[in-house]
């Protein structure tokens, strides 16, 4: 395509030099044609008046002569000079107009030759016809090269256009495009990462927090609490007989009971507190900045609430109880995440061995207290 414009380009070009210098041509053409006609035309006139001049001669009416170059002069204003005259310079006619010498003038002379005497008859004239028609004609090729110009401007604006302007403000738009295109993929990105984040981070089935936020939360509570004492609580639990639940009404059926766990849960901590989906059937709670009392209060609560709770999905009634262990940072200094990961899950699996449906505080396992 670009080819193709300029290609189109380059014959505009040539055609509009071509006008303008045709035009100069024509001009100059003309001009010598005109000029060499109205010196024809005056070497006409002049033999005219050499004839008249001649017979008047003859009969030696000198007054006549004088009279006629007199009288033909002053009827034609392009008539500078006309006179007569022999070999000795006498004028036996003659007329002369003023005359800026700086004009365009044309001469034209002839001679008679009688009675062995020589006459010289001199005729001096302007161009004024000539003039006239020159003007014309350079009224007529000045409109054409103006159109010529004209086209030969509009023709360098287009090219401007199409190979500057055109692509330096497609060039900023496809900039300005792509720099669109850019940020909603940035946008569309974050929200991918983001998500991708969220599922990395949360439970797909309950909408929890996973393992993986777990232990760096846990973390944070044990340097807070180094710090500036604040107490905190870590409950672990799972809920009691939960394969049998698959194994009789299916994995849809325990799927559900999970949400409805979850949901439990969420109604009955706090704001600042988290709860986490720690793998199949088990669960973490951590408490921030909690007595040991209401860490106590609060554990039975949610122990009371899932034992009370109707698990019903179509029509099938289910009744489910929990298993738990509990640590306060009051009660047992610790200092790794592993270690209370490790006395919560011990303590959990004390309230099993002891008949299940019931929370066992870590702190009645240790020894090191």
């Amino acid at each position: 395509m670009i080819i193709k414009y300029r290609i189109l380009a380059g014959l505009i070009l040539i055609f509009s030099s071509f006008l303008v210098i045709g035009n100069f041509y024509i001009y100059q053409q003309q001009r010598a044609s005109l000029i060499q006609t109205y010196q024809l035309v005056k070497q006409s006139e002049v033999n005219v008046l050499s004839q008249f001049a001649k017979e008047s001669l003859i009969t030696e009416n000198y007054s006549l002569v004088e009279w006629f170059f007199n009288r033909w002069g002053k009827d034609r204003p392009s008539v500078v000079k006309l006179s007569i005259e022999n070999k000795a310079g006498f004028m036996l006619g003659n007329y002369q107009r003023p005359f800026t010498e700086s004009k365009d003038i044309l001469t034209v002379s002839t001679t008679i030759n009688l009675n062995s005497e020589a006459y010289k008859i001199t005729l001096v004239s302007e161009f004024n016809d000539v003039n006239n028609i020159l003007e014309q004609l350079i009224t007529q090729l000045l409109l054409t090269s103006s159109l010529a110009t004209l086209l030969l401007a509009v023709s360098i604006w287009y090219l401007f256009q199409q190979f500057a302007i055109y692509p330096l403000e497609t060039e900023v738009q496809r900039r300005i495009n792509a720099e669109k295109e850019l940020k909603v993929e940035h946008q569309q990105l974050k929200q991918v990462n983001y998500k991708l984040a969220d599922l990395a981070s949360h439970d797909h089935l309950t909408g929890l927090r996973n393992r993986l936020n777990m232990e760096r939360d846990i973390e944070q509570l044990i340097q807070q609490h180094k710090k500036h004492h604040a107490p905190y609580a870590v409950l672990m639990f799972d809920i009691d007989w939960f394969k049998k639940v698959n194994d009789i009404h299916g994995h849809a059926v325990g799927d559900f009971i999970l949400i409805e766990v979850a949901k439990l849960l969420m109604q009955d901590v706090r704001q600042d507190d988290r709860v986490y989906r720690a793998g199949g059937e088990e669960f973490v709670i951590v408490l921030n900045r909690i007595s040991l009392e209401d860490t106590l209060y609060r554990a039975e609560k949610i122990r009371a609430s899932i034992e009370n709770h109707p698990f019903k999905i179509k029509k099938i009634a289910v009744s489910k109880t929990i298993s738990g262990g509990l640590y306060h940072s009051s009660l047992i200094k610790v200092d790794k995440v592993e270690r209370v990961l490790k006395l919560v899950d011990d303590a959990l699996y004390e309230s099993k061995s002891k008949g299940r449906n019931q929370i066992t505080n870590a702190h009645i396992l240790d020894r090191v207290s």
